[in-house]
């Protein structure tokens, strides 16, 4: 399939792992490609449903079958997924090898500081898992219907929208406060 193709170069950049010899194996990253988009897709409401089949590596229907329109939210978000996936387990992989410190009186050896740089870039804007969040909240604030925010399924028929600003959370729900910060409609 085409997916297998696509997603699979996509998360290879997103990992840095795109020159050969590849540190991941192609089913490797496949089988993360789906796991990802089986994760995403109970908190995301995709273009089309999709099943999943992580042992047969199947993915039906395809999202870079360009005859059905290609569904860019699903193939972004599943492989910035699969690369979160990929980056947290290397990142466990290192900590557990991240070395020794050893000190006596007047001679100290640490080598514990090679896991620094990663720690850094984990809590990072650059961070693939902080992309993912704000692809996730991207996608979903721009794929609603017009006017859900305010007229969702908790709005009320009586609520003053003189008196408040509001905010959209990633739980699809539209918490209106008033100017002083309080919570309307508890």
């Amino acid at each position: 399939m085409a997916w297998q193709t696509e997603m699979t170069l996509i998360t290879r950049v997103l990992i840095n792992d795109y020159v050969q010899p590849y540190t991941y194996d192609d089913n490797r990253i496949q089988e993360l490609i789906i796991l990802g988009g089986m994760m995403t897709q109970l908190e995301t409401d995709f273009l089309r449903p999709y099943t999943f089949d992580v042992a047969n590596l199947v993915l039906s229907p395809d999202p870079t079958d360009a005859t059905n329109g290609k569904d860019y939210g699903f193939i972004c978000i599943a492989s910035l997924k699969a690369a979160c996936i990929i980056q947290l387990s290397a990142l466990k992989d290192k900590a557990k090898n991240a070395g020794i410190s050893v000190s006596s009186d007047r001679e100290k050896i640490d080598t514990t500081n090679s896991l620094d740089g990663d720690k850094f870039l984990i809590n990072s804007p650059y961070d693939v898992c902080a992309r993912l969040d704000d692809a996730i909240w991207k996608y979903k604030s721009e794929n609603y219907q017009a006017g859900y925010a305010l007229l969702g399924p908790l709005s009320t028929p009586n609520l003053n929208t003189n008196s408040f600003v509001g905010f959209y959370d990633c739980n699809s729900i539209f918490m209106p406060y008033n100017s002083i910060g309080t919570i309307l409609n508890k």
